[in-house]
């Protein structure tokens, strides 16, 4: 935290000489909880309350360099990562005279309705979107977006374009998201609005513990088999609808979403949720409920043969167990309350209690609580 103070320090005092010319804005997001469950973490939260997870910081400079030209950077820190600062946008702008908008750098990919805000806890209800379907490995990429709202008989009509490639490190894994492209449309107006999105990458993902799986089934022969375990340059689909419909005092927030990482042994992963939000005279109740399944590919096991070789018979089972730990099917309920304490202050409060249909040892109560800001 006192690393990011201090970046966050050289930087305001480094621009405060053109300071006319850079205009300076962030958010902050200050969470705390903790679960019932002794044994199993959920969303990374165990019994003992923990103030890291969810909790960010960033800061965001943007500079007109005139003729519809911009620069725009976010840097953020997270407490999960020992508050590190990182580079989350760094992209140059132009906003051409038919209002077309194009990026050039690091941008985010719109694959959620919250995308363009995903981290700035004030802008939603939540202290943090529903985690199933916010759960892709990455939202930014390094290439080109290009934009343009419609304004179509009282409709408003948003286009979306956006490539690039991704190669960020996840723990101790360097996966490589490459050509990949993006397009989400979406129509609105003051009563709803509807949206889809639509995206392609090349996915690969050096995984070292399981190479001694793909190596002993090329060894016996199955190199279709052994293909389809690693992931290495794999067509990975991902889709996804949403909306919202607004009512007198409350509105209605839904998505769906479905990953499909090609021939891998990565499964055909579908997760949503649907929200309820009551507005109040100063915040607003919610209730959330969603869902998260996948079924493992146990299907690429279908041409080996067992019986015949005690030493295939183990590296099956080996197998099958490394596939199956794939499945899914989950359901949680959060209900929630988002305090409006100034224009640029919030405090949230959420209770969430999860249900594991395949392991109920893993069944949780999650009490969450939040103070979020943007200045």
């Amino acid at each position: 935290m006192l690393r990011l103070i201090i970046t966050l320090s050289i930087v305001v005092s480094a621009t405060n000489i053109k300071s006319s010319e850079i205009d300076l804005s962030g958010f902050v997001t200050f969470a705390a909880g903790f679960t019932d469950n002794e044994r199993l973490l959920y969303q990374n939260y165990d019994d003992s309350l923990d103030f890291s997870e969810n909790s960010l910081a960033a800061i965001q400079a943007y500079t007109d360099l005139g003729n519809g030209w911009g620069v725009t950077m976010q840097l953020m820190a997270r407490g999960e990562n020992d508050w590190n600062l990182e580079s989350e946008w760094a992209f140059i702008s132009y906003d051409s005279e038919s209002d077309w908008r194009f990026l050039i750098g690091r941008q985010r990919v719109p694959f959620y309705l919250y995308s363009d805000y995903l981290d700035a806890s004030i802008a939603y209800h939540w202290i943090r979107p529903p985690e199933g379907v916010y759960s892709l490995a990455f939202d930014q990429v390094d290439g080109f977006g290009a934009s343009k709202i419609f304004d179509v008989s009282g409709y408003d009509i948003a286009l979306q374009f956006t490539a690039g490639r991704n190669k960020d490190s996840i723990d101790e894994l360097t996966p490589d998201y490459k050509d990949l492209a993006a397009i989400s449309w979406s129509i609105g107006n003051e009563l709803f609005t509807a949206r889809l999105i639509y995206a392609v990458a090349d996915i690969t993902i050096p995984f070292e513990p399981i190479q001694p799986i793909v190596d002993a089934w090329e060894g016996y022969g199955f190199e279709k088999l052994s293909e389809s375990i690693e992931i290495d340059g794999e067509h990975g689909v991902f889709k996804g609808v949403g909306g919202t419909v607004n009512f007198m005092s409350s509105n209605l927030v839904f998505e769906y979403t479905r990953l499909d990482s090609g021939d891998s042994f990565l499964p055909i992963s579908d997760s949503y949720y649907v929200s309820w939000v009551s507005n109040l005279e100063n915040g607003m109740v919610h209730l959330t409920v969603g869902g998260d399944t996948s079924a493992p590919r146990l299907s690429i096991l279908d041409e080996v043969p067992l019986g015949q070789d005690p030493n295939i018979d183990n590296l099956y089972s080996s197998t099958y167990g490394f596939l199956d730990s794939f499945d899914e099917d989950s359901r949680f309920l959060t209900i929630g309350y988002k305090q409006v304490y100034t224009s640029n202050i919030n405090f949230k409060y959420e209770i969430t209690w999860f249900e594991d249909n395949l392991n109920p040892s893993a069944d949780s109560t999650l009490l969450e609580f939040a103070l979020v800001s943007v200045f």
